[in-house]
């Protein structure tokens, strides 16, 4: 019996504190009607003070601006045009003007912020050249540095054939600033010389493969008869001409290899103007991943929540001062 009213005790005392808490919550809800009846027209006029000035902020706001451009490095450079974007960071961050002026990075104010340079990953071209290298993927990877990317590794942005370049600037830059960078990057005497004798060497390679070609050609189109009866494309097809034999499929195959190099060189020397050359059609754009220092919407909400943190601090305050005088 004792323990039936000890749990009817119980549950009345929860009962009760749900019931007050219930109560204070209605009370609470109520004085904030009372507040928002109180003060209306205070906050109707907070909220128009910050909508301005978000408003005005937001319009003299002039957001940074980037680029992405996505190049070919030409004549072995890649290790250069790494070193080069490196060494023009260090310039930036040590604030060397005459260096950044003299590129044109620099009039008032600082223009460049940073140039970032990655290479593109392709596995399927660093399969490739590891073949060619007599080499296979695995011996790479046990030379590499173990870095948080492998791929991405110094030990491998040299047998990529694309990389991109993000250009981070202030609100003044412009395509000049892109162009700049690709200038600075091109303005290498050596890489220069270099880049004449491989455009010659790769005209040259193309004029000797043109011709046999052609020679190619005269052979195959003496035997006429014989090409139309038999299929070129078989191992089996020999012609003797005196005491040496012509395998006409070798040379079908022959001519088929020659006419696809020189469709590869010939769009390589499309590209061999600069040590860099620009791949894709980059624009100065706003940088997407800046934040703006405000919004109409934003700063109207900050200073309507301001106006409340204000009221409440004042509200714990003087209930603090009361507690501290009874209590005195």
């Amino acid at each position: 019996m004792e323990q039936n009213n000890s749990d009817e005790i119980d549950l009345g005392i929860v009962f009760n504190k749900i019931k007050n808490a219930f109560k204070h919550l209605l009370v609470r809800l109520f004085e904030g009607v009372q507040f928002l009846i109180n003060h209306w027209w205070k906050l109707l006029f907070v909220i128009i003070i910050g909508g301005l000035v978000g408003y005005f902020l937001e319009e003299s706001y002039e957001p940074n601006k980037e680029a992405t451009i996505i190049v070919q490095n030409n004549f072995n450079s890649s290790n250069y045009v790494y070193n080069a974007i490196e060494q023009l960071n260090r310039k930036i961050k040590d604030g060397d003007t005459l260096f950044l002026e003299k590129l044109g990075f620099r009039i008032d104010t600082l223009v460049l912020y940073e140039v970032e340079i990655k290479p593109i990953v392709n596995i399927i071209e660093l399969t490739k050249k590891s073949d060619d290298n007599g080499r296979s993927l695995e011996q790479f990877l046990q030379q590499a540095d173990f870095e948080e990317d492998l791929l991405l590794s110094e030990v491998f942005r040299s047998d990529y054939k694309f990389h991109k370049i993000n250009i981070s600037t202030s609100s003044n830059g412009n395509q000049k600033t892109i162009m700049n960078v690709l200038k600075y990057l091109n303005n290498n005497s050596i890489l220069n010389e270099t880049k004449k004798v491989i455009i010659n060497d790769t005209k040259e390679n193309i004029e000797i493969n043109n011709k046999t070609i052609v020679s190619i050609d005269q052979v195959l189109n003496s035997f006429p008869k014989l090409s139309e009866k038999q299929d070129l494309k078989t191992n089996q097809l020999y012609v003797s001409t005196g005491n040496n034999y012509t395998d006409l499929a070798e040379l079908v195959k022959q001519k088929s290899t020659l006419v696809s190099q020189n469709k590869s060189l010939n769009t390589e020397l499309v590209k061999f103007n600069d040590i860099v050359t620009v791949i894709n059609n980059p624009e100065i754009l706003n940088e997407t991943r800046s934040i703006k220092l405000s919004s109409t919407k934003g700063i109207a909400f900050i200073f309507l929540m301001a106006y409340f943190l204000f009221f409440l601090l004042k509200s714990i305050y003087f209930k603090i001062k009361q507690y501290s005088e009874e209590t005195n």
